[in-house]
């Protein structure tokens, strides 16, 4: 069984789940109806997530997402506040020393204009996650916002 949520609806609320024929069906008895939800099926979002996989399927150039996410991993990483960053596509994790910096320089991109956030699970990380349509003009500038985000982060070691 595969659940997807989330992005599946570029933005409106839904969730799937994939599996064979066979698991699907248990799901008529086993318990009855237990495939049913509140929203499960609304015609508005299942619109809105056919019309977002379409752009996903023919609109987005993923070698021009990994080839921009690649100097964005690398521009950040090159700073020496920078533990860590990992990356798939544009899902971005950057470790930095202490939670405290990591707030400093996420309240910094907020009133910059970069939108980053926290991770509940690892303090010491930031998290971005950028559109896949954002243009190398505008990495550069949010790069630019995060070094200087980094720059001017208090850090106390």
């Amino acid at each position: 069984i595969l659940t997807l949520g989330k992005a599946l609806g570029g933005g409106m609320p839904i969730g799937a789940l994939v599996s064979d024929q066979e698991m699907l069906q248990s799901f008529t008895h086993d318990p009855m109806l237990g495939h049913i939800t509140t929203f499960g099926g609304h015609p508005v979002v299942c619109a809105a997530s056919s019309a977002f996989l379409d752009v996903l399927k023919n609109e987005i150039d993923y070698q021009e997402v990994d080839r921009i996410g690649h100097f964005i991993a690398s521009s950040l990483e090159a700073h020496p506040i920078v533990e860590n960053v990992r990356r798939e596509g544009y899902m971005f994790a950057i470790d930095l020393p202490s939670a405290e910096i990591v707030n400093n320089v996420v309240q910094y991109c907020l009133n910059h204009g970069v939108l980053t956030f926290w991770f509940l699970s690892h303090t010491n990380s930031f998290r971005l996650s950028p559109p896949l349509n954002l243009s190398m003009e505008e990495a550069q500038e949010a790069v630019d916002v995060i070094v200087s985000a980094f720059n001017a982060a208090k850090v106390k070691r």
